[in-house]
């Protein structure tokens, strides 16, 4: 579809009661390769405009302001009406003759927030039922898997806590497993197995293998090649499996660590290290993610102090997959964060240390995948997201018995359904 087929309009002179008999788009940047490419992708279709179908637009498509249409007959109502639309009449005319503005003067994303994952034909706006929410059966299907995934997981890192050595064929078996599904499967299907509530005694098989799934989506919604998203996905699920010759009475302890035994775990990201050496693991970018993953741009982190000069890219990524899983996990010392919660952390900088551009990336791409799941909200009742709204993850959009509510303080979502 060509670029200057679309039209900007702005929403603050939407008329309130006009009716689009159109498809409106909002605008997504992708910033990929250090390359910049303008796209689309499909809001609704034929609505009138109401306040309230406003201000759905405006969370949908902020910071842009602006819808875009591709039919020339609103184009001309909007001038013979003498609404703006967010460019000059010359702009317009430039639009007829089929030179996009747009190509003359490139319009700069600032962070990678822009770079929206909007599925294909998903109705973001439209309240009716034309999402389509993902079946049982293919959800059972995903979590049998994944439970495959896990025993597999547990074996592989029994037999290293006993030997000492990794088993580099399982654990490239699994980590082959995990890239299959994640190719497979609809990726919202796996985040909402990864958000189950888990046993505290299986807390490192499973992380470990939640990070590793983590991971390999990151470098599927990054589009790296199949190889180096493997290879995201290995660091994943061995970037703690040094933790198994820490003593798991430390591990496990439902009081604040004394600082003594704080330093004793600082010492895993070494001891992985140590591990996948001794194993015959030479792969560069994996041993960094692995001893780099509690780093921080600052250079505050651990092991080694190092700053955003000298932190691998394998690295910034298994920090947020870490953060993530570890706070949506339900732990001897804390109760679980609930998806939006966290999302909002991560909006509002409260890990700053980490690398933005693939904050955003993840921030953008997890709301994505949350849209049709169910949730648990703090009265008991059961919802289904069916926005996520990423300025404020908390006060996204969810149904209830047919109903829609905007989350707030007393309205809010306290964990994902353990179905």
């Amino acid at each position: 579809m060509p670029m200057f087929d679309f039209v900007p309009i702005k929403l603050d002179e939407l008329p309130i009661d006009f009716e689009f008999n159109c498809d409106i788009y909002s605008k997504k940047f992708n910033e990929l390769y250090g390359e910049e490419s303008i796209e689309f992708a499909l809001l609704c279709s034929n609505r009138k405009i109401t306040e309230e179908l406003i201000a759905k637009l405006k969370q949908a498509v902020f910071p842009d302001s602006k819808i875009y249409v591709k039919r020339e007959s609103i184009v001309s109502f909007f001038f013979d009406k003498g609404y703006p639309l967010g460019y000059n009449y010359e702009d317009a005319e430039a639009i007829k003759r089929g030179e996009s503005p747009w190509r003359k003067k490139k319009e700069q994303p600032n962070i990678p927030q822009f770079f929206k994952h909007i599925t294909k034909g998903f109705n973001a706006v439209d309240n009716s039922d034309t999402v389509c929410y993902k079946s049982d059966s293919k959800l059972k299907k995903t979590m049998e898997r994944y439970d495959e995934a896990r025993s597999s997981t547990m074996r592989m890192m029994e037999r290293a806590k006993s030997t000492g050595i990794i088993d580099t064929e399982h654990s490239e078996q699994i980590v082959s497993d995990v890239q299959k599904q994640i190719n497979d499967s609809d990726s919202s299907l796996i985040i909402q197995t990864i958000n189950r509530v888990r046993s505290v005694d299986e807390y490192l098989y499973t992380h470990s293998l939640n990070v590793a799934y983590l991971n390999g989506l990151m470098g599927k919604w990054l589009r790296f090649t199949p190889e180096r998203q493997s290879d995201l996905a290995l660091a994943g699920l061995l970037h703690d499996i040094g933790k198994l010759k820490i003593d798991q009475i430390i591990l496990n302890k439902p009081e604040r660590l004394t600082a003594e035994e704080f330093e004793v775990v600082k010492k895993h990201p070494d001891l992985s290290l140590k591990m996948l050496v001794k194993s015959n693991v030479d792969h560069k970018e994996v041993l960094e993610g692995v001893i780099q993953h509690h780093e921080k741009l600052n250079g505050t982190g651990y092991p080694l102090g190092i700053g955003a000069k000298s932190i691998g890219v394998f690295a910034r990524i298994t920090s947020i997959s870490d953060i993530y899983d570890a706070m949506v996990t339900k732990r001897c010392y804390k109760d679980p964060l609930s998806p939006f919660s966290i999302l909002d952390q991560f909006m509002l900088g409260a890990f700053s240390e980490l690398d933005l551009s693939y904050v955003d990336t993840f921030i953008d791409c997890m709301a994505e995948d949350l849209k049709g799941k169910e949730v648990v909200m703090n009265d008991d009742r059961i919802a289904k997201i069916r926005f996520v709204n990423t300025r404020k993850p908390l006060n996204s959009i969810v149904e209830i018995d047919g109903q829609s509510f905007t989350m707030n303080d007393e309205l809010h979502c306290v964990r994902m359904n353990d179905v």
